[in-house]
């Protein structure tokens, strides 16, 4: 994805407003000492012993109360899926740089 999350100002809540000052910074290190960086931004990540996001899920559903994602879009990542692309990026980076 080349695409820029949205400014901080049009992020949905404090923690994403955190996660993109912390992009901008690594950005900003990576420009200004010619460091190699990749940014993943896996969303709604879930695996074994998972306790907040499916639980949550199925209890706003046994209340018929789930909410409206994104017009009833939302990715989810499973957690090895999540490792092996952390896993792809490093390589690459180490291919890059040899």
């Amino acid at each position: 994805e080349n695409s820029p999350p949205p400014p901080i100002e049009k992020q949905a809540n404090r923690y994403s407003a955190t996660k993109k000052i912390a992009e901008d910074i690594v950005k900003e290190v990576s420009e200004r000492y010619g460091l190699p960086t990749i940014m993943l931004r896996p969303r709604a990540m879930y695996g074994p012993g998972d306790r907040t996001l499916f639980p949550l899920l199925a209890e706003r559903l046994k209340q018929k109360r789930l909410p409206l994602i994104q017009n009833n879009l939302q990715d989810f990542t499973y957690i090895d899926n999540a490792v092996y692309a952390c896993l792809c990026c490093m390589q690459k980076v180490v291919n890059q740089q040899e």
